[in-house]
């Protein structure tokens, strides 16, 4: 286990669980993940809210908050160059390309320039508009 200033990373199955992020105020209250489901991911609620929940799968994208300025909180792929650079205490996990879509739509997070430049543009062309 690995400890940020703000959050643990753990290593499950050889993949990154997101333990504890500075948002995840649940998380911090009941650090115990369920039987069979231990990855931390970030996704869209039922209800259409953006929320923390458990998973028995790892997370195929990542997300960072770069601040509080929303066009810098940005999504990648795992092994983006720019993404392993980020602090772990602001790195949170998507389960997959429908679930960065949907927060994406929500105005959450936007794509990576680095490992996603078509995207990155296309998002670019959004924002003009």
């Amino acid at each position: 286990m690995t400890w940020g200033s703000r959050a643990a990373v753990v290593i499950v199955e050889g993949h990154i669980s997101m333990a504890v992020h500075s948002r995840d105020t649940e998380r911090q209250i009941n650090p115990t993940p369920p039987a069979g489901k231990p990855f931390r991911l970030f996704g869209i609620s039922d209800g259409g809210k953006p929320s923390f929940y458990w998973s028995e799968k790892p997370g195929e994208y990542a997300a960072y908050y770069g601040g509080s300025d929303s066009s810098k909180w940005v999504w990648g792929t795992l092994g983006c160059g720019s993404g392993k650079r980020m602090k772990p205490e602001n790195r949170v996990f998507i389960a997959d390309l429908a679930m960065v879509k949907a927060l994406e739509q929500a105005r959450i997070f936007r794509p990576c320039g680095n490992c996603n430049k078509k995207e990155y543009q296309r998002w670019q062309k959004e924002q003009q508009s």
